[in-house]
């Protein structure tokens, strides 16, 4: 079925994120994430592509997502659901960039930064800045910015959870993809190797 999320559900989603109504941002959040998910095995080829493209490019989610999470990046709640929702629907190289330039990689690495975030929103954090990745403009960005050294800490503060170790050490390889630079900072500077090994 065609996507059915119209203009005026999003604009009352930024609304309310400005009035910080935490629950309804959360569940606009799930529904975008379910909506862009293959899981129907009833037929041979799903629709999440079509869906995540229509929710980008005629409803503006990355925009309404991003200002969120710039907004509320403090609050737990919010920010663990709108990080996973950019994950799902950063499918497209312009897609990561239009994130990074709503000032998204920023929210994402003062968030790696903070030493208090709870560990479930550290986790998405990593899973969404390998996603932004797959841009290499977005890997250049996040090597200049320190973001190298935010992953490491990241993966040594949660060294003990699975799952953060994973998407860390994913989030890492990402970014040193096809980029000599942030491969010897994440060596030399960064003591990467001692901490994948820890892994």
């Amino acid at each position: 079925r065609k996507c059915d999320c119209r203009p005026g559900l999003l604009g009352r989603t930024a609304q309310l994120a400005g009035e910080k109504d935490n629950e309804v941002v959360t569940m606009v959040c799930k529904l975008w994430v379910q909506l862009v998910q293959d899981d129907d095995v009833r037929v041979p080829f799903g629709k999440a592509h079509e869906h995540a493209r229509e929710l980008v490019e005629v409803h503006h989610a990355l925009t309404v997502l991003t200002k969120v999470l710039v907004a509320q990046k403090e609050s737990k709640d919010v920010a663990g659901p709108c990080l996973l929702a950019l994950a799902s629907l950063c499918l497209r190289n312009e897609y990561c960039q239009e994130v990074v330039d709503e000032g998204g990689l920023q929210a994402i690495l003062d968030i790696l930064g903070d030493e208090n975030k709870q560990a479930e929103v550290i986790t998405r954090a990593l899973v969404l800045l390998k996603v932004l990745a797959g841009n290499d403009q977005v890997k250049t960005e996040v090597g200049r910015s320190g973001g190298l050294h935010l992953i490491t800490a990241a993966i040594t503060q949660f060294l003990p959870r699975a799952s953060t170790a994973e998407a860390g050490c994913a989030a890492l390889a990402a970014v040193c993809l096809r980029q000599a630079e942030n491969c010897a900072q994440a060596v030399t500077d960064c003591e990467g190797a001692a901490v994948i090994t820890s892994c």
